[in-house]
């Protein structure tokens, strides 16, 4: 998979990304990478609409484990179960896991046994803490998420984007994400932290169309496509 920059208005770049969502170390090495584009591999995280492998989210985990990123991660749980309370990785010859800590229950439930939209939320919330000053990359962002949830999700985004400077980058195709988008920008004190960019197909070029959070919420109250 490759990823398409712009930079110097002119000139476009392909990025190459391994299977796991990360740079390919040899150009994450390179000038290049680190001046021009402003990310090593540890600054910049690509998630596709494929679920992350445990090893993985484990390797995540463990960046931030007994600090106060921790709390983020459980904050993101608690958007589909309010009384999610502690996350563990378990690991043995036999079986790996996850296992999630409930308010009021003595046994530990697997994050398997909980649905898509948890394992997504646990993802994108390991992803968001462990690219601080870098970049996050999303596909699809709104997979395996139900719409209920899809404002508080964008609000940890945006939260979490402007506490540990990062730059976000969602596709979507789905108009309830992007009114979800729009709930959770009206939250914000500053809305100009986020855009919505239509790409749009003119004379065999690609475009974007930018909409500011204002011409968004016009856009969305008056059901005008902008996917």
């Amino acid at each position: 998979m490759t990823l398409n920059f712009a930079y110097n208005s002119h000139k476009e770049v392909k990025i190459p990304v391994s299977e796991d969502g990360t740079l390919e170390a040899r150009l994450a090495k390179t000038k290049f990478a680190k001046v021009l584009l402003g990310f090593t591999p540890e600054t910049c995280k690509f998630l596709t609409t494929e679920n992350t492998n445990f090893n993985d989210l484990s390797l995540l985990w463990d960046a931030i484990n007994l600090t106060p990123q921790e709390d983020e991660v459980i904050k993101a749980l608690q958007i589909i179960e309010p009384d999610v309370e502690r996350i563990s990785f378990t690991s043995s010859r036999s079986n790996s896991s996850v296992i999630i800590k409930m308010r009021g229950q003595h046994t530990p439930v697997p994050l398997g046994s909980m649905g898509d939209g948890m394992r997504r939320l646990l993802t994108l919330a390991l992803s968001a803490v462990n690219v601080e000053n870098g970049y996050l990359l999303i596909d699809e962002i709104d997979t395996g998420l139900y719409y209920e949830f899809q404002t508080d999700m964008w609000r940890l985004i945006l939260e979490t984007a402007q506490r540990l400077n990062i730059q976000v980058f969602a596709t979507t195709h789905s108009w309830d994400c992007v009114r979800a988008f729009e709930e959770a920008l009206e939250d914000v004190s500053n809305s100009t932290i986020g855009k919505l960019f239509r790409l749009d197909a003119k004379y065999g070029k690609i475009r974007a169309v930018e909409y500011l959070a204002e011409e968004l919420k016009i856009a969305v109250q008056q059901n005008i496509e902008v996917r």
